[in-house]
């Protein structure tokens, strides 16, 4: 964003990718060893970066991604009395598990990684309450900060007009989904104007946090 290059005061010390030119080839162990090495790399890179920056006081680091930022940062500069803070936007383990499967191997210690550093470091952010309590409840972490993500400036409250027009239009829009299930195909429609079990997801109250609606403005 122009807001951030643009400021005299932060500096950007850009990472070149690390990823194999043949991975997309890659399957299998193949590909879990490809995925290592490129970590590996990647690890190395940052760690020479840290070693040659000036000591910060605080290091902010989004997750996901988790691995292996916070592996290397922490070895780095936590030593040195560097203070952490994880800004979390997902959970990373859960994005995994959608690749690979709730019980895979890596998936496990993914979660172990992630529960792990969110217990030491200095102060946790999240984006919602749902995940605050989920880091509270499932990862013992003693407080997480609420911190909602900001809109886009495109992006202005709707009045009420507006937002009784779109409520009646998509009330009359049934949503229509097929699932394949046991080799059959059953088809599932689910009303928007009735909350449906993934809506009431802990994770879903920082997404229905402008209750009031947002609609896109244009500056031409």
């Amino acid at each position: 964003p122009k807001a951030v290059t643009g400021d005299p005061r932060i500096t950007i010390h850009r990472l070149d990718p690390a990823t194999l030119r043949l991975r997309g080839g890659f399957k299998g162990a193949t590909y879990a060893a490809a995925g290592l090495f490129d970590a590996a790399r990647l690890s190395f890179r940052l760690w020479r970066i840290l070693r040659t920056l000036p000591q910060p006081d605080l290091v902010l680091v989004q997750n996901p991604p988790h691995f292996p930022t916070i592996l290397v940062a922490w070895r780095s500069l936590h030593r040195r009395g560097v203070r952490f803070v994880i800004d979390w936007h997902n959970l990373g383990y859960t994005v995994l598990r959608t690749r690979l499967g709730r019980w895979h191997p890596a998936v496990r210690l993914a979660r172990w990684f992630e529960r792990r550093d969110a217990r030491r470091v200095n102060a946790n952010l999240c984006v919602s309450r749902g995940l605050a309590a989920f880091l509270e409840s499932r990862f013992d972490v003693d407080s997480a900060r609420v911190l909602y993500d900001r809109p886009a400036s495109v992006f202005t409250p709707m009045d009420r007009s507006e937002r009784e027009r779109a409520s009646a239009f998509t009330a009359r829009l049934p949503v229509s989904s097929s699932v394949r299930r046991a080799g059959r195909k059953t088809k599932t429609s689910i009303s928007p104007s009735t909350p449906s079990r993934g809506s009431r997801n802990a994770f879903a109250d920082g997404k229905r946090r402008a209750a009031g609606g947002f609609r896109i403005s244009s500056s031409s």
